[in-house]
């Protein structure tokens, strides 16, 4: 099965500002870590947990199955509690970038090769220093050198559209 990522509301209505949305995330393999987060298509502002803006980027996990043994967390199943500004009807996408631990523990293992090519320790205690080898130069801000291995990026996925609304009901 591919990866993929799926939403619907589970709680509120047409007469209310909040609603909670279940999030159904398929991936294969373990995640190093999810964020989620809401892409506003058009409307009304749209918060969530809590009054987070739409693109600020939280860490939503499964409750009940919060980390295995191996301290692996499960985002499969997660809710988000999402809240309209004002009256009026918004279209959002809810957000996931996923990094796999498979990506992250194979960068961190290249990261390490690297470092250990490339750096020379003088020193230990509080004297410790870690400086590069002959021919390694750093970066040009001097945040680090200029090959190290990148962090990988995460992967991201959308779900489809979601329309939510907020109105007023009247009297029949």
């Amino acid at each position: 099965m591919a990866d993929n990522l799926k939403a619907k509301r589970i709680q509120g209505g047409r007469f209310t500002a909040d609603d909670k949305i279940e999030c159904k995330f398929s991936y294969t393999g373990e995640a190093w870590t999810c964020l989620h987060y809401i892409e506003q298509i058009s409307g009304v502002d749209v918060t969530h947990g809590g009054g987070a803006a739409a693109g600020d980027k939280l860490h939503y996990k499964c409750q009940d199955r919060d980390a295995d043994g191996d301290g692996i967390i499960d985002y499969s199943t997660t809710e988000m509690y999402v809240e309209q500004a004002s009256k009026g009807e918004s279209v959002i996408k809810i957000v996931a970038e996923i990094m796999y631990k498979a990506e992250h523990d194979a960068w961190e293992t290249e990261s390490a090769a690297w470092f250990a090519a490339n750096t020379t320790t003088v020193g230990s205690g509080d004297t410790r220093q870690i400086i590069p080898n002959e021919g390694v130069l750093m970066n040009e801000s001097g945040t680090g050198y200029a090959d190290e291995p990148p962090y990988p990026a995460s992967t991201i996925f959308k779900t489809g559209e979601i329309v939510l609304e907020w109105r007023d009901d009247t009297y029949k």
